[in-house]
């Protein structure tokens, strides 16, 4: 089974990457269900956390979420095979739940 989700990732200056992930049984690391698994978890860590903190603390926002073509510039387009293929580009550690590492890497302030 294949799929494709996209994702928008917001920049300091407003301006969004579109990220493109092509999802496919067959990967090594875990087939489309523990992509989509794992990708969910992701999204709902991010908005569950800022929630939890960040609404109405200074201009901080969450770095990620589901694509939704909104009157934002859209600056690059970038395509990945999978989603372990987009946290290895963001860096980011699956595994790692913590609160504090959720803070670093999924939200940003903005000008």
């Amino acid at each position: 089974m294949r799929r494709e989700l996209n994702i928008e990732e917001l920049n300091t200056d407003n301006t969004i990457n579109v990220h493109i992930i092509n999802i496919e049984d067959g990967n090594p690391r875990g087939g489309w269900y523990w992509q989509m698994l794992s990708f969910n978890g992701f999204i709902d860590r991010a908005i569950k956390r800022f929630c939890e903190k960040w609404v109405g603390i200074g201009r901080h926002l969450c770095r990620f979420d589901r694509y939704s073509l909104s009157g934002s510039k859209i600056r690059e387009t970038i395509t990945h095979d999978s989603v372990w293929d987009f946290y290895d580009y963001i860096n980011y550690d699956y595994k790692n739940k913590k609160k504090s590492y959720i803070d670093k890497h999924l939200i940003i302030e903005v000008d």
